[in-house]
């Protein structure tokens, strides 16, 4: 498949560090007076399986190889708004796309393992970024309309890593639930989501570029300490297990306070 990359996005084509950097300079990128950073000060969104971030920069040949492969063409060069340390390395763009559940092309194109070669169900676990909600532009959330898209899109992929809580609820004099108060809205299940950016970029199609509803989408994938597991050896899947079995030894005990109760439109 030809990889599509945004309009202003440099052609994909096979430059080695060295050279990539020797061709920037020697183009009279730094004459035109560009200012950039040696690194970004917000954490990338690299591919699933990408390895710690020290050596991926170390070991990143700047290929273009996983481009190539993308189906979704989801990963797109870093340009110089995320320094020149990241320069053409692989980033994930979700509001291009979101990355395919069913693929792990990238980590077995990869020359260099700086994305590991991951069969199917360890990549499917890799996470690489968290889900986060805008409470204040998130349609449920603000209270302007119903939306269920990012669910819909995380249960479609078979992650079922947002689910919808009943937000706001109010007390009677026994303190239990109104049925009638509160509202249903998104939220994130961390220990599920992957950071996929499907529904990351189902909200952005829908809800900003079709409908004009947002000025940006309200569900955004970020990266970083705590939103990502960036293995150097070992599997995915035994680091997931062995955390569900330490939530479940301190699991809270469960209440009955009626939010068992779900709206027509979500039964």
């Amino acid at each position: 498949m030809a990889l599509k990359l945004p309009s202003n996005a440099p052609p994909v084509v096979p430059f080695s560090r060295r050279k990539l950097i020797a061709g920037a300079i020697g183009g009279g990128v730094l004459a035109e007076g560009i200012r950039f950073s040696s690194s970004s000060s917000v954490a990338i969104v690299r591919p699933p399986g990408s390895v710690h971030e020290d050596d991926f920069l170390r070991l990143c040949i700047r290929c273009g190889e996983c481009f190539k492969v993308c189906p979704n063409n989801v990963l797109q060069p870093a340009g110089f708004d995320k320094g020149f340390n990241n320069l053409w390395t692989p980033q994930v763009i979700a509001n291009w796309s979101g990355c395919e559940p069913s693929c792990n092309n990238c980590g077995q194109v990869y020359p260099t393992a700086a994305i590991r070669p991951l069969p199917i169900e360890e990549k499917r676990v890799a996470r690489m970024g968290l889900a986060i909600v805008n409470e204040q532009t998130c349609l449920p959330h603000a209270r302007r309309e119903t939306c269920q898209m990012c669910v819909d899109e995380c249960n479609a992929a078979g992650y079922n890593a947002i689910e919808f809580r009943r937000i706001g609820v109010r007390l009677d004099e026994n303190a239990n639930t109104i049925e009638t108060s509160g509202f249903f809205a998104p939220v994130v299940l961390s220990d599920k989501c992957v950071g996929c950016g499907l529904c990351q970029t189902r909200c952005h199609m829908i809800n900003v570029k079709q409908k004009h509803l947002l000025g940006r989408t309200a569900i955004e994938i970020f990266a970083g300490e705590g939103r990502e597991n960036r293995l150097r050896s070992g599997s995915y899947v035994a680091l997931r297990q062995r955390r569900q079995s330490e939530r479940l030894k301190i699991k809270p005990p469960q209440t009955q306070s009626g939010d068992g109760y779900l709206p027509d439109f979500l039964k």
